[in-house]
């Protein structure tokens, strides 16, 4: 998964490619694809650390060459993905792609 990241594949491609599906788990109700990826790789959101320091995974942006703390899907990943250098151009693709998909259909 942090090879996938790395590459950039999408939470959502991760979880296709683990054969995920939406409500597959009782732990997973109401949850996207990509959401269960994320809980898969960074583990339950109910546990003591979890809740205590919150969650991330963390793997290497090839654009920026720096660590990130990938925290997932909460706020578009300009607040999700700590840690890439200023002007990284994955960010900024990857967080045109998300504002895109929140804009309002004509």
């Amino acid at each position: 998964m942090r090879l996938a990241r790395a590459a950039g594949h999408t939470w959502e491609h991760i979880g296709q490619a683990l054969g995920l599906e939406p409500n597959a788990d009782t732990d997973q109700t109401g949850m996207t694809i990509a959401e269960a990826a994320y809980m898969y790789a960074a583990d339950s959101p109910y546990i003591d650390t979890a809740i205590g320091y919150g969650r991330s995974f963390s793997w290497h942006c090839r654009s920026c060459d720096q660590a990130i703390s990938d925290r997932g899907l909460i706020a578009g990943p300009a607040g999700d993905e700590a840690g890439h250098a200023p002007g990284c151009l994955r960010l900024a693709a990857t967080a045109a792609q998300w504002d895109a998909e929140w804009e309002p259909e004509p």
